[in-house]
């Protein structure tokens, strides 16, 4: 059993896979706590895979269950302790009957509409959404556009973006390739459907490169991406090279409001992506180009008119400036009224 001390301040993260190398929003988990790790005198991670991460001194507590995670959940005392969740899985603060907060990064009820697999998945995973959105003390969107569909359910819920990870102070065009297209986001067809139709409209001696960055999640779709000369998937990395590329492409589904979007305005590198979710809260006209929901036709001339130099862009109206981790944990430091 985890007991509180009587004086302890305490935080328990309740996730899945915890660490900085697996999706934005255990990203911004990580990032987040991180900078809020000494507000606590004890931090117990709740998870069932650990990745990398930076802090000195969380405590694991592994489960290879629900089961087992609604258990240990039970075995900790509620005195002096903050309950945290990011996923799903955070039904179990429900059933545990603990008092939580809530950050929804997900994408659904828009994810039904990617596939028939998807669609059967809906009926787990929407009332499981809505159930956690109602029973959490407070709730963060990382959108305004998702901060709609969680009004819904839930009237307290404020609006905190994440942050993104770059260094400010170099030469961001200096090593501009000619042609080069950076795509970024684990592989899944979510992402990456529609861009197989985008590649096959393009142009047979289509003369530039396209380089994915994330994790492989569908082995058969980053196949079929790679069938084209000129896409090459490069796996997870740690540092995205935007400054080497002179166009970002996105042509997800659907999508809540990903970090990758705002790293690369703030290299100056344009974006072309779908209008879809919270993109349009970032992308205007003086940084990229919104493409109407799926225009591949319209997509593809956006990506002609940047590689040949008739698109140009002034990074004018880039308002990132709640777009930062030190400002997203003082939102949460205030939320959570430590």
């Amino acid at each position: 059993m985890i007991k509180d001390r009587s004086s302890s301040k305490n935080l328990v993260i309740l996730t899945t896979h915890f660490g900085m190398n697996f999706s934005g929003g255990s990203t911004a988990t990580h990032e987040i706590f991180k900078r809020l790790e000494d507000e606590f005198d004890q931090i117990f991670v709740v998870c069932n895979k650990i990745g990398h991460h930076r802090f000195k001194k969380a405590e694991f507590r592994l489960y290879n269950s629900h089961s087992g995670a609604y258990k240990i959940l039970r075995s900790i005392n509620n005195r002096n302790t903050i309950y945290y969740g990011d996923f799903y899985n955070s039904v179990l603060f429900v059933f545990a009957k603990k008092k939580f907060y809530f950050t929804f990064h997900d994408n659904w009820p828009e994810m039904k509409n990617t596939s028939l697999n998807d669609h059967i998945k809906s009926i787990f995973y929407i009332p499981i959404y809505k159930a956690i959105l109602r029973s959490a003390e407070k709730v963060i969107a990382v959108s305004k556009y998702k901060k709609r569909y969680i009004e819904k359910f839930n009237r307290d819920v404020k609006v905190i973006y994440n942050g993104y990870n770059v260094s400010r102070d170099k030469d961001l065009t200096q090593f501009r390739g000619k042609n080069k297209i950076i795509m970024v986001g684990n592989i899944d067809r979510r992402k990456y459907h529609i861009a197989l139709k985008l590649f096959k409209s393009l142009d047979p001696d289509f003369k530039g490169k396209i380089d994915i960055y994330g994790q492989l999640i569908d082995k058969d779709l980053a196949e079929e991406l790679n069938s084209f000369s000129f896409v090459n998937t490069k796996g997870f990395v740690s540092s995205i090279p935007y400054q080497s590329y002179n166009c970002f492409l996105h042509a997800s589904f659907i999508e809540n409001l990903p970090i990758a979007v705002c790293e690369s305005i703030i290299h100056l590198l344009p974006v072309v992506a779908f209008d879809v979710g919270g993109i349009h809260e970032v992308v205007n006209i003086s940084n990229g180009i919104l493409v109407p929901p799926y225009d591949i036709k319209q997509m593809k001339n956006s990506i002609e008119s940047i590689l040949s130099g008739k698109r140009e862009f002034s990074f004018s109206k880039n308002d990132l400036a709640d777009f930062d981790w030190d400002i997203a944990a003082g939102e949460y430091l205030k939320i959570m009224q430590l």
